[in-house]
């Protein structure tokens, strides 16, 4: 899960309200925050110790087991009640008689609960109750709730949901059969019940029954009622208590129950004749998500046992741990993926209640209601496994909670139905899907955005400032004509902020076949002034950063994420970019307005204002380039590495290394402010200068990194800092990292390069220790970056406070001071690390 970490917390040990997913973080009030490390602490402290008590108390035998209210549970009450954690679960959005907590809120806490067998009922927030209470609460009268929903608050008392059938398809609410009649002053109730979850336990005193009142209804919908059943009503036979794979639930238990001429009085009648669908689905919507939550707190536990048992130094087949055979490291990788899934999920579906009720939630809520479970049992599976015989006896938790866990799959309505009714839900979207994919068929001839040399409809003064390059080592800002729609798809910004980069430099210097006249700029983002006929996913004003990869999002190369190389915009050529020599027909946006071709794929929607302006420009490129690198070399979390080069993109892949979870960071340059400033956030500085940095980094490291970053390209130098030696870097790399290790190459390395040293590096020839790197087994990650990939994770992280890259931005200037900031950068003027632009002032 993606944390908010504050100061100085162990990641590994946080405290519920800090492990809150930053995504619902804003829709959760102080209140709940503090209330969940509570409930946490009660969890852990009383709770899962009481579990074995619980149990104890019991008893063996089947009559004790269903006879019996363990004294445990009513001590739990009264410290729940004393610490404020009583009847979380009521939604504040409807029920005075709640908690005051959202959908979302309690969620969070139900994961918690999860966790113990007797959490939920300590806190009364078991179900069934928690539903039944929601109904009375939401549809019962005063009377109904002064008798019934009263207790059940209070917790002297329990109730059973009775809806299953053991004769038709319960699935489909329409074919229950037990029959609803009225006769004079009374509802006389006949049929039977199954699954009668909650009628076990000796204090339960209230059934909430579903059956047929007006089977004549040509609404189908309407021929249900839901009405309130007192236990004790003469006609009521408990036949059987069923098991679930072997275990009994008691006290709980799950009746077969029959109805022989049973009378309730007419007002015990909910709602009214003929609402019980609407009343079911009230129901059941939150009662999902409660379920869902508390199996992903199911979930944690088994991955806590799984953990448990893989790392005891007791038990290691074939001389050891488990967790050291790489198959169940991946398992375990496996089972944090699913869960973390799940999870949001289930909040996606909680937040969608909360704003605008159950019934516009269904999608979200089936959706949660089919993964949750399966991410439970993969996990359960996977930690059984792990234990061998223990995990399918009693000496674990693991069996039992499979058991219930399997239940999930089909309570509150099965898969199957679920998956049915999303299926349809998504096929009624087809004939407006068609209609899109056949007006991009229309239009797909139009991939090649020409380049206009006089726009008809620009006025005379319709011009700009932009940077200009002029030739080597010369560029000036100049009046050109501001750019103009040319395509249905296109959008025209105001540049807010462009930024210079390292690849700006090498056509600066004349290191590439730039040729005069090119606007520079490949980092950009601005607000949108004007766009297309064919633009649906902007509107004027909208702030928006862009990738400085130009891609159609219609070729093979895109529909696979590759967006760096999209065969589409660049005739000849796989990839197009804003401003950069060989990268397509696209002017660059170091300028006051820019034209962004493919405008609904290629921009990325940013809040509005000016806050994290300075962070949000580095989306553009080096944010993703430097996590794109740290990608390639096959990193994972408590891995070190090794990143060669402290320009912006270096530190980028060292701050993201950083994010990611390394254990130790090495960043070598020779530049003091470089290395200062990879020093401030947690790396280790290593100057190549003063010795081999390969032999700094083992001596320092006690041995070779498992990872290492080329963020220096085709223009490294050798010790001196003077003389080019583009293929120092790329040997450094595969001598610092251990065998079968990994190389990230995000550094630029050219096809022709006119300034090279050598005639083979001039054609792009790098003479590298191939032999070396063959026989470590390292693997090898090289291309441009696919910042669409990425940049919308990387947005999240900035707008949570999580990444704050703008770090890295050493000097903001006017457009008119271009020119000048060219040349310190090249020069490597102190302090000119990354300088922004802003071509329309303002910040």
């Amino acid at each position: 899960m993606a944390e908010l970490l504050p100061a100085g917390a162990n990641k590994y040990n946080l405290t519920a309200s800090q492990r809150v997913p930053p995504i619902a973080r804003p829709f959760v009030s102080e209140r709940a925050l503090n209330t969940l490390d509570v409930v946490e602490k009660f969890v852990d402290e009383e709770c899962i110790p009481a579990d074995a008590v619980f149990a104890q108390q019991l008893g063996t035998t089947t009559e004790e087991r269903f006879s019996a209210h363990p004294p445990i549970i009513e001590d739990l009450k009264l410290k729940a009640k004393k610490l404020g954690l009583w009847n979380l679960f009521l939604p504040k959005a409807h029920f005075k008689e709640g908690a005051g907590f959202s959908n979302l809120e309690y969620g969070l806490m139900a994961e918690l609960l999860g966790k113990s067998a007797t959490a939920s009922e300590a806190t009364n927030c078991a179900a069934p109750d928690t539903g039944n209470m929601e109904v009375i609460a939401k549809y019962g009268t005063e009377k109904q709730k002064r008798t019934w929903l009263d207790p059940l608050l209070d917790g002297k008392i329990r109730s059973a949901f009775l809806m299953t059938e053991p004769d038709v398809a319960s699935s489909d609410a329409k074919n229950i059969n037990l029959t609803i009649k009225k006769e004079g002053n009374s509802w006389v109730l006949n049929g039977s019940k199954w699954w009668s979850s909650g009628a076990g336990d000796p204090r339960c005193q209230i059934y909430i029954v579903m059956g047929k009142s007006d089977p004549q209804n040509a609404d189908t919908y309407k021929q249900q009622s839901v009405i309130l059943v007192p236990a004790s009503t003469p006609g009521i036979t408990i036949h059987r208590m069923l098991s679930v794979f072997g275990y009994d639930d008691a006290p709980h238990g799950h009746g077969h129950i029959s109805f022989n001429n049973v009378r309730v009085p007419l007002d015990h009648i909910v709602l009214g004749p003929g609402r019980g669908f609407e009343i079911i689905q009230g129901r059941l919507g939150p009662g999902r998500i409660h379920h869902a939550m508390r199996s992903i707190g199911g979930a944690e536990k088994a991955l806590d046992w799984f953990l448990a048992r893989i790392n005891d130094e007791r038990k290691k087949p074939f001389g050891k741990l488990l967790s050291e055979h790489g198959i169940m490291t991946e398992r375990v990788a496996t089972s944090r993926i699913e869960i973390d899934s799940a999870r949001l999920i289930v909040l996606n579906a909680a937040i969608a209640i909360d704003q605008a009720g159950a019934k516009s939630a269904l999608k979200e809520i089936a959706i949660a209601k089919v993964m949750v479970p399966q991410a439970l049992l993969n996990t359960l599976d996977k930690a059984i496994q792990a234990y061998g015989g223990a995990g399918v006896c009693q000496d674990t938790p693991l069996a039992k909670m499979y058991a219930n866990g399997r239940t999930m799959r089909i309570v509150d309505g099965p898969d199957e139905v679920h998956l049915l009714q999303l299926g349809k839900n998504e096929n009624k979207r087809a004939k407006f899907v068609a209609a899109k994919i056949e007006k991009r068929k229309s239009t797909s001839n139009l991939r090649i955005y020409p380049v206009s040399s006089t726009p008809l409809n620009l006025k005379m003064g319709d011009n700009m400032k932009a940077v200009h390059y002029e030739g080597p080592f010369k560029v000036s800002v100049k009046e050109v004509p501001k750019p103009i729609l040319q395509h249905p798809d296109d959008a025209i910004i105001k540049v807010t902020t462009s930024a210079i980069c390292g690849s700006d430099l090498h056509m600066y210097q004349g290191r590439t076949a730039a040729e005069s006249g090119l606007i520079f700029g490949h980092e950009n983002m601005g607000i949108v002034e004007e766009i297309g006929e064919g633009v649906t996913l902007l509107k004027k004003g909208d702030r928006i950063v862009l990738p400085f990869n130009v891609a159609d999002g219609r070729c093979q190369n895109c529909e696979e994420g590759k967006t760096a190389f999209c065969t589409g915009v660049n005739p000849g050529f796989a990839g197009g970019a804003y401003g950069y020599v060989a990268m397509g027909p696209y002017q660059g946006g170091q300028a006051q307005w820019l034209r962004v071709p493919y405008a609904d794929f290629n921009a990325l929607k940013l809040p509005p204002g000016k806050e994290f302006e300075n962070d949000f420009i580095l989306l553009a490129d080096i944010f993703p380039t430097g996590w794109h690198g740290v990608e390639l070399s096959g990193f994972q979390a408590g891995e070190n590495i090794a990143v060669f080069g402290a320009g912006p993109v270096g530190l980028m892949a060292a701050y993201s290394a950083i994010l990611r979870g390394a254990s130790r960071v090495f960043v070598v340059d020779m530049v003091k402010d470089r290395l200062d400033a990879a020093k401030k956030i947690g790396c280790i500085p290593i100057n190549f200068t003063i010795s081999d940095p390969v032999e700094q980094i083992i001596k320092l490291n006690g041995g070779m990194v498992d990872r290492a970053v080329d963020a220096v390209g085709y223009q490294a130098v050798d010790k001196s800092g003077s003389k080019e030696k583009p293929n120092i870097v790329l040997d450094q790399l595969i001598m610092v990292t251990r065998a079968t290790g990994g190389l990230g190459i995000p550094g630029l390395y050219v096809p022709a390069d006119p300034g090279a040293p050598d005639e083979h590096a001039g054609k792009g020839q790098i003479l590298i220790s191939f032999g070396k790197l063959f026989e470590k087994g390292l693997s090898l990650g090289t291309g441009q970056c696919n910042v669409k990939k990425y940049n919308r994770y990387l947005r999240d992280l900035i707008i949570s406070g999580r990444a704050k890259p703008s770090f890295v931005v050493s000097n903001e200037i006017s457009i008119d001071d271009a020119s000048d900031a060219y040349t310190k950068f090249d020069k490597r003027v102190d302090g000119y690390t990354k300088v922004l632009i802003h071509p329309n002032g303002g910040f």
